[in-house]
């Protein structure tokens, strides 16, 4: 995988195993209380644990903030199919762009969304 490095994603060599786990699991009903918020940490550490331990580099789509702040190293938001920040989770979600087209954050300075 070290030699894809510099690859486009489309000629990137497909890695079964570990999307395979982790697309399943993913895709089980969930309640969405506080367990299965638990249960979604717990694959990610599993899964990105495995990954870390075979230096590999993944591409993930999440908008679950926590996760992305939680596991990313590093995110690139879009809207609209622009990339409107790019960089550490800590600077890209602090983005003004980002809270206020993407999470819904951003306040007029008087606590008002």
């Amino acid at each position: 995988m070290a030699d894809e490095g510099n690859r486009r994603a489309g000629r990137l060599r497909r890695r079964r195993g570990v999307h395979s786990v982790s697309s399943s699991a993913v895709h089980e009903p969930a309640d969405h209380g506080h367990g299965d918020v638990e249960k979604k940490f717990a694959l990610m550490d599993v899964v990105m644990t495995a990954l870390k331990s075979r230096k590999m580099t993944v591409l993930f789509v999440e908008h679950d903030m926590e996760i992305v702040t939680r596991f990313a190293d590093r995110v690139l938001a879009f809207y609209d199919g622009t990339v409107i920040a790019d960089g550490a989770p800590a600077l890209a979600l602090a983005d003004p762009r980002v809270q206020t087209l993407i999470s819904g954050t951003k306040t007029d300075g008087q606590g008002h969304a």
